[in-house]
């Protein structure tokens, strides 16, 4: 059986090392080992070098995976890396899923953090960010359903982990993630000179713009646009964390103009939001993280 953390060659992502060579951080290593344990027979087989050369979007993958095993979902095998990341057969059909983790971006400008010269929380720039990997997903399960990878029949989910984006957790309102796909209200946090936090709360909202001033929508979960993407999951989870179970953080958001709609309770952790005609609904589920 093979191992993550072996003594194969160093590998080029700098958190991989850190967490094979650091001692402290023995317990994430044996908590990933239990999940690849769980997850090897479902991996395609450039997984384990992915792994050492780009940690963060394969941790995911597992991650994810696993959280779906736990659940006793029937996972089909990757017969290679250019498919859906993780394949669910249902008795209604299959659920395909698109992860991914992305980080800051070239897009993205990070404020500074020294309060005492006033500091704005990038709320625009986070959840731009967001929509770019939402969209970018989406069109990927587009060439995937042209090459016979996915059927049309397949409810698609575009699963998000924010861990790398900076201060994608701050002083959240709401969940970000929500923003990028509602026309929901939304605050902006500013520390001012003297380092009061000061929080304006803005009207609902139905786009950013880029840098071009070209338009981004952000409540693609209400127009026809986005029919063929049933929900967005969203997690902040990172590989060091150890806590059960697995998915304990999970936000789902629901599309209300999905063709194929994602059942409500799929993933019974974390949160669930829906839109009830034009009224925001969601669930919190009765989960509690341990170590």
């Amino acid at each position: 059986m093979t191992t993550l953390f072996d003594d194969g060659p160093r590998g080029r992502d700098s958190t991989f090392e850190l967490l094979r060579t650091r001692p402290d951080l023995s317990p994430a290593r044996a908590f990933l080992e239990q999940l690849w344990t769980q997850y090897e027979p479902y991996a395609d087989r450039n997984f384990l070098t992915e792994f050492r050369n780009h940690i963060f979007p394969r941790y995911w993958e597992m991650y994810l995976a696993c959280a779906c095993l736990e659940q006793e979902l029937q996972l089909r095998p990757r017969r290679n890396a250019a498919g859906p990341d993780v394949l669910i057969d249902t008795r209604s059909g299959c659920v395909a899923i698109e992860a991914v983790a992305p980080e800051g971006g070239d897009d993205l400008d990070w404020p500074p953090l020294d309060t005492t010269i006033g500091f704005r929380l990038p709320e625009d720039e986070i959840i731009r960010r967001y929509t770019g990997v939402i969209r970018t997903k989406a069109k990927k399960f587009d060439v995937d359903l042209l090459a016979g990878r996915l059927q049309p029949v397949d409810l698609r989910v575009i699963a998000v982990n924010g861990i790398n984006v900076p201060l994608s957790s701050a002083f959240e309102d709401v969940p970000r993630i929500l923003k990028a796909v509602y026309p929901i209200h939304h605050c902006e946090a500013v520390f001012d000179p003297s380092g009061q936090l000061r929080v304006n709360w803005q009207a609902d909202r139905h786009g950013l713009q880029t840098r071009a001033g070209s338009p981004i929508p952000t409540g693609i979960f209400l127009d026809r646009e986005y029919t063929e993407v049933s929900a967005v999951l969203f997690s902040s989870v990172w590989p060091p964390d150890t806590r059960r179970p697995l998915g304990h953080d999970f936000i789902v958001a629901h599309n209300r103009e999905a063709l194929r709609p994602l059942p409500r309770g799929f993933w019974p952790y974390g949160k669930e939001f829906w839109y009830e005609g034009d009224a925001l609904c969601g669930q919190t589920w009765s989960t509690r993280a341990e170590s």
